[in-house]
């Protein structure tokens, strides 16, 4: 089977739309705040590219891990990827300076390119106000914008009407969000 659709066209967008009419995901459903459905359209027809990030988020949504396809990076996507590894070594390294000059950094390198780095964006400010001891409120609030940049209708008590990619669900799961979730959508 994956040898057929491998003969028929060695492209990314056929996996994606493989892998989506598989799981009977609309186009719609599936790109739901991450690019339009035109978008997506061409992006299966394998006549758009898009950047890595956005793929990588599309993928995790069908519950697919990228390692499992071979992405090449432009430029920008692998000066990117090379800033978010940083970003999250800092983090977890509790460089609180250095990981927000970074996070500054990605902020200017990613304008206008798409909504899953936003969301990277809100998710790690996030991180370094919890690292910092700052108000819960705020990671809160942050996590939240984080979650609506690829969700924008984001509702905790429909949370199985949604194809969510793995950092969505990380950002859900975080600790005390969801108690906090339902009082800040309500």
């Amino acid at each position: 089977m994956y040898r057929d659709m491998e003969v028929r066209n060695n492209n990314i967008g056929t996996a994606i739309q493989y892998f989506r009419e598989s799981f009977h995901i609309s186009q719609s459903k599936l790109c739901k705040g991450i690019c339009s459905v035109s978008t997506l359209s061409r992006i299966e027809a394998g006549e758009r590219d898009v950047d890595a990030l956005i793929l990588e988020t599309l993928l995790e949504r069908l519950r697919k891990v990228t390692h499992h396809f071979e992405l090449i990076l432009t430029d920008f996507d692998y000066k990117a990827y090379i800033c978010r590894e940083e970003i999250k070594k800092k983090i977890k390294d509790k460089d609180i300076e250095k990981a927000r000059k970074l996070i500054h950094e990605y902020d200017k390198l990613t304008i206008g390119k798409g909504s899953p780095h936003r969301q990277f964006i809100m998710v790690n400010r996030a991180y370094l106000n919890e690292l910092e001891g700052k108000e819960p409120k705020t990671t809160i609030d942050l996590l939240m914008e984080a979650i609506t940049c690829t969700v924008p209708d984001f509702n905790t008590n429909e949370i199985r009407d949604y194809y969510l990619s793995v950092t969505e669900l990380n950002i859900y799961n975080a600790p005390h969000c969801q108690d906090n979730f339902s009082a800040f959508l309500s």
